[in-house]
């Protein structure tokens, strides 16, 4: 917050405290409810002194006015939150698959020299600049101009995968394909890519698919997969088809032990 900047006059940042510690400023009243309680919040956020966003050192003064929380995201919320703003798909299949590749390997000076470094926030932006782009180089130095080279090139290489699944295949018989793949050494990640293949098929009405199907098709992953499968076909318009199915309530009550992280 710029106001507690060292280049603002004393008296801006004296009323700012003063805001800050009384929620009132000099002779004003503070915001009070019905019953007389103050109902004026104060929030700030901020970076840290050492992530290298050019964070000013604040004063004891205003750090002993906030409790202070360090936040950090999980990579399920950050997957969460890029499946439900409807962005290309295979970012959060990428990040599902390689979630150690969300944030940078590490915070030091080199983070500045690259300029390009994976954040939740640089993902984003790529999911939305590759959508419906099939040219794997332009991908790729898409990919490298939002979250740096070393990354870009594990992500056109996955890209590259899921480019190679027959999904058409995998609806047809998805227990014989299923069983197949993991059998596979890159397994996982190759579960992830039909996990959010046939995901983003169901999202956008492509492959004709129905809920008996897609019932069928969840009952052939492992469990884990099972669970990511449905949570992200549960948080589209179409849930109700879903949920009317008898196969798809069944295998629901089969993974109700999961149920609590649909």
């Amino acid at each position: 917050m710029s106001i507690y900047q060292s280049n603002n006059p004393d008296t801006t940042r004296a009323a700012c405290y003063q805001i800050i510690l009384e929620g009132r400023y000099g002779s004003l009243p503070p915001v009070v409810d019905k019953n007389g309680q103050q109902t004026f919040w104060r929030v700030a956020a901020s970076n840290t002194e050492n992530d290298f966003c050019s964070v000013n050192t604040s004063s004891l003064a205003l750090l002993r006015r906030f409790c202070h929380l360090s936040v950090m995201p999980q990579a399920k919320e950050v997957i969460d939150y890029l499946i439900k703003q409807g962005v290309d798909f295979r970012v959060p299949a990428f990040l599902s698959s390689f979630s150690e590749d969300l944030f940078p390997q590490k915070f030091d000076e080199k983070l500045i020299d690259n300029k390009a470094n994976p954040f939740p926030s640089t993902w984003h932006a790529l999911a939305i600049m590759i959508n419906k782009i099939k040219d794997i180089d332009l991908i790729y130095k898409l990919s490298a101009s939002c979250v740096g080279a070393p990354v870009a090139a594990k992500f056109q290489a996955f890209v590259k995968m899921m480019g190679k699944l027959d999904i058409d295949k995998i609806i047809a018989d998805p227990e014989k394909e299923i069983k197949e793949i993991k059998k596979l050494p890159e397994s996982a990640s190759m579960l992830y890519a039909v996990v959010y293949s046939i995901g983003n098929c169901w999202i956008k009405k492509e492959k004709g698919l129905k809920a008996p199907v897609m019932a069928k098709i969840a009952q052939a992953f492992p469990a884990e997969f099972g669970v990511t499968f449905s949570s992200i076909i549960l948080s589209t318009r179409r849930s109700l088809e879903l949920t009317s199915d008898p196969a798809f309530c069944q295998y629901l009550t089969k993974i109700g032990v999961f149920f609590d992280k649909l």
